[in-house]
C-alpha cells in the first residue's frame, strides 16, 4: 500500500523532498485548491540555487514561499514551504535551493518546462 506522502510526491513529480501534509480548500467561486507544505531532504538543503554546493546557513527567516504546479484533475495545486538564506563563498547570500523549483520562479520545475514546451509547440505550429 503506498503511503499518502510517496502518493503525493509521485503526483507532483518531486523528489529530494518531504511532504509535510496537505490541506484541501475551494475558494468563493468555488475552484478547489490543493496545498501542500513540504520541506527539502537533509542532503538536498541548503544548496546553492547556482552552483548546487552545501553551505552555510547565512540566517534562517522563516519565510514560507509558495509555488504553483501543475493542476490535478482540475484543482489548483500550490507547494509551500519554508526558506532560508545561504551563503555560498561562490555567489554571495542566496535563498537556498528547493528540489523542486528552478532558482527565482514561483513556479514547480513541471509547471516551467510544460509552459515552455507549450509555448515552444505552438510557435512551431501555428
Amino acid at each position: 500500500m503506498t503511503s499518502a506522502n510517496t502518493l503525493l510526491k509521485n503526483i507532483l513529480g518531486v523528489k529530494g523532498a518531504v511532504v509535510q501534509g496537505a490541506d484541501f480548500s475551494k475558494d468563493s467561486y468555488g475552484v478547489k485548491k490543493l496545498t501542500v507544505r513540504m520541506r527539502p531532504r537533509k542532503r538536498e538543503s541548503d544548496r546553492c540555487p547556482i552552483c548546487g554546493r552545501h553551505c552555510s546557513v547565512y540566517d534562517r527567516s522563516g519565510v514560507q514561499r509558495s509555488w504553483r504546479s501543475l493542476d490535478f484533475a482540475g484543482i489548483l495545486v500550490y507547494l509551500k514551504a519554508y526558506t532560508q538564506r545561504i551563503s555560498c563563498p561562490r555567489h554571495g547570500v542566496l535563498v537556498a535551493a528547493v528540489p523542486w523549483a528552478f532558482h527565482d520562479s514561483g513556479f514547480t520545475k513541471r509547471f516551467d518546462l510544460t509552459a515552455t514546451w507549450m509555448a515552444e509547440f505552438r510557435r512551431n505550429h501555428f
